[in-house]
């Protein structure tokens, strides 16, 4: 699923990764803001970096940010004329806005993801990643739909034969089901995650990509 990154690791290369999201990957846009994190360097992105670093020591990891904050799915489509490149790997990390901001139907948001993964491969022959939401709290629920925004992002990215990575299901573990849900994220019912909430992305990221890298 990941040859173009896996060549570049092997050949001690610098791997670009682009971070294609919303407000959780956004670095560097407003100052001050680093997706929920205390600082650019705690953001999931930068963390997944050094992870990446510890296991493939011969390589380089870039991490770049593309993620602008309250856009949903069809929105953040539209800006992929201007993605960064070259881009060895782009992380899709959209859907929460979908399902409250700027609220699109589930199926209408797996659909944006497809066309968004097919235009990534064709236009940068990236290899690609779908990231899930963390989405909100299950004992104090903001979001609508969720669960089934997720399910559909899981099938598309099978039905695109690229990773995906269950960000809801680690920040579910490590929460205890919400009830230490603040202890992960700015708030009892913010969907932002705080340093240790990035934490537990950058290893659900990082656990899935090596997991496809062998």
């Amino acid at each position: 699923m990941l040859q173009r990154i896996a060549s570049r690791i092997q050949q001690g290369e610098t791997v670009r990764i682009v971070l294609y999201g919303d407000s959780i990957s956004e670095v560097g846009r407003t100052p001050g803001y680093f997706g929920g994190a205390k600082s650019a360097e705690m953001n999931w992105g930068p963390q997944l970096g050094r992870l990446l670093k510890s296991k493939f020591p011969r390589a380089e990891f870039e991490i770049i940010h593309f993620a602008i904050g309250g856009q949903n799915s069809y929105e953040a489509l539209g800006r992929l004329d201007w993605m960064p490149t070259p881009a060895d790997l782009v992380l899709i990390e959209l859907g929460t806005n979908d399902c409250a901001w700027h609220p699109l139907p589930s199926d209408v948001t797996s659909t944006a993801i497809e066309f968004l993964i097919d235009g990534i491969k064709a236009r940068h022959q990236s290899d690609v990643a779908v990231v899930g939401m963390g989405g909100h709290n299950p004992l104090q629920p903001n979001l609508m739909h969720i669960d089934e925004t997720n399910a559909l992002l899981e099938l598309t990215a099978g039905k695109k034969t690229v990773p995906f990575i269950d960000t809801r299901a680690a920040m579910l573990v490590a929460s205890g089901n919400g009830e230490k849900w603040a202890d992960y994220h700015n708030g009892t019912t913010d969907c932002h995650p705080t340093d240790a909430g990035m934490t537990v992305w950058a290893k659900a990221a990082f656990n899935t990509l090596a997991t496809n890298l062998g």
